[in-house]
């Protein structure tokens, strides 16, 4: 009995070392804490967050330093800022890089390995055809947006190009009807001048108005008769306008007097 309990303490023993050897053979050497026993992957994509943090900081107080150090005929503020935007833009398209490419391995290593299993591999394979029907859609419709964004722009500078003509056709006949009437009647001339002037500061008046009542849009919800206003000086006063005000105050007198 003796021997057999011996010999069961011995095989206890012997587990007991087995165990402690595992144990001592894969402790952190150097571990101080919980953080030290992460797996290395963790450890390094951890190392990267702090390294982008750290340039991020890095930058910012380098562009703050040049900007309280800066004199006149030196560096420019703005270059600092400038860089600065442009370092975080480049940081941010980095990690969403990396972010891909570790997702694209992912997907990589479960469609080719055998290690996955079918279940997973068939729903991965479905997604990744919904996922490739729908690019091309995409990519499609792009296309398609691209021609009419062409398009409307060849549309847009035809209509330019035709407004300009139109409104160098309408300066000449101006020109020419300023001409004539310079040597008919010359004071019709000076009184015209004088009334497109007049005409001018109205207008600038007008636009005024309608920008101060359009931007106080409390006061323009509370009080009907600023929006009234505001419709009643939309439009722009010219010639043709008041001539077409006066034909139509002529007729309403006629209609008056023959009531």
């Amino acid at each position: 009995m003796r021997t057999d309990s011996k010999i069961m303490a011995l095989q206890q023993l012997t587990q007991a070392l087995q165990a402690l050897s595992k144990s001592v053979s894969n402790f952190h050497v150097g571990a101080v804490s919980t953080d030290d026993f992460k797996p290395i992957e963790e450890k390094i994509e951890d190392i990267r967050q702090i390294l982008r943090k750290q340039k991020a900081h890095w930058i910012l107080v380098n562009t703050k330093h040049n900007a309280h150090s800066v004199t006149e005929g030196n560096q420019d503020v703005d270059n600092g800022f400038e860089d600065l935007h442009q370092a975080v833009g480049d940081l941010r398209i980095a990690n969403s890089m990396v972010n891909v490419c570790l997702q694209s391995c992912t997907i990589n290593d479960i469609v080719l390995k055998d290690k996955s299993p079918p279940e997973i591999k068939k729903q991965v394979k479905e997604c990744l055809s919904r996922l490739f029907i729908l690019s091309d859609k995409l990519i499609s419709l792009n296309v398609s947006m691209t021609k009419a964004l062409n398009e409307e722009l060849n549309l847009k500078k035809e209509c330019q190009e035709s407004l300009l003509e139109h409104s160098q056709f309408l300066q000449t006949q101006k020109a020419l009807r300023n001409a004539r009437l310079q040597d008919a009647n010359p004071e019709i001339l000076r009184n015209k001048k004088k009334l497109e002037t007049k005409l001018t500061k109205i207008n600038i008046m007008k636009r005024l108005m309608t920008n101060m009542i359009a931007t106080a849009s409390e006061m323009l919800s509370q009080e009907p008769f600023l929006f009234e206003m505001m419709l009643k000086h939309r439009d722009i006063i010219n010639i043709e306008t008041i001539i077409e005000m006066a034909r139509e105050n002529a007729s309403t007198d006629s209609l008056s007097h023959a009531s």
